[in-house]
């Protein structure tokens, strides 16, 4: 995916596919799928230029634009609330799916879609690792709430995000725990 397609969808649609969001009422839009965007995103990489296809185009460095800020803001933006993420750190101090502890790698993730500070509650998060975030929001893993062990779509059999499955969630210091009612939560918006 292009980076500006990336970033735009981090932007503008990725929050309405965070887990746990309600079936659309009257008169709110439903942002395209993510297959959608990739496809799109595919047709414009197919697209013909304007350039000559005998010659190949001129590679000026004083047109590139600094994408880092973007990136490094939009990472921010992504990570969210401060507080809530600091509050994850506390509790769990590592991913919960895998236990890496490299903090620039951890996000905080809302088991149920974040709708306001009242969802900001720790037992509402989960620390992961970025792309387990992503996947977690895109509804491809999740956990199950009884036996707090991790689901993983059949969309990810065969790569390394399938070993996941049935792993326990690895809960954080002193017994802290995610809400059940979360879990299920996610779990009935995941199909999983």
């Amino acid at each position: 995916m292009k980076p500006e397609l990336l970033l735009d969808y981090l932007t503008t649609h990725k929050p309405a596919y965070h887990a746990g969001a309600a079936a659309p009422g009257p008169g709110i839009v439903v942002p395209p799928s993510m297959a959608d965007l990739v496809a799109e995103a595919e047709m414009e990489e197919a697209e013909p230029t304007d350039e000559d296809p005998g010659q190949l185009p001129v590679f000026d460095p004083a047109a590139i634009e600094d994408g880092r800020e973007r990136v490094a803001r939009e990472i921010a933006i992504r990570r969210g609330q401060a507080a809530f993420r600091q509050k994850l750190l506390q509790a769990y101090g590592r991913c919960a799916m895998t236990g890496c502890t490299v903090e620039p790698a951890l996000e905080a993730a809302h088991i149920v879609r974040y709708q306001g500070p009242g969802t900001n509650h720790v037992t509402n998060g989960l620390l992961l690792r970025a792309d387990l975030h992503s996947l977690f929001d895109f509804g491809l893993l999740s956990v199950d709430p009884s036996t707090l062990t991790i689901l993983v779509s059949p969309m990810l059999d065969g790569t390394e995000y399938g070993g996941l499955r049935g792993q326990p969630l690895q809960l954080g210091h002193a017994g802290a725990s995610p809400s059940q009612q979360a879990l299920a939560h996610h779990r009935a918006a995941s199909h999983l």
